[in-house]
């Protein structure tokens, strides 16, 4: 299974907003330096658990390789 890579908040430019929901929101960046492009999801940790943020992860890991299942990288965690 793919590993899943910590990043920074700052390597991300050009963001965009995609769409937001009850438990967060999606947004498109910009790997800076780079012409890839991801969507970036953000979390509200005030409605989800960590346990439901690990779980999550878990879940994409096992199903990295079907094609209609968005592939995850990474994850960010941001202090507020």
């Amino acid at each position: 299974s793919p590993n899943i890579e910590e990043y920074e908040h700052s390597f991300f430019e050009d963001i965009r907003p995609i769409g937001k929901g009850s438990f967060g929101s999606v947004v498109r960046v910009n790997l800076k330096n780079t012409d890839d492009l991801y969507a970036l999801k953000s979390l509200n940790t005030d409605k989800v658990t960590l346990h439901e943020i690990v779980n999550e992860l878990k879940i994409h890991r096992k199903v990295h390789l079907h094609k209609n299942i968005i592939k995850v990288f990474g994850i960010i965690k941001e202090e507020t």
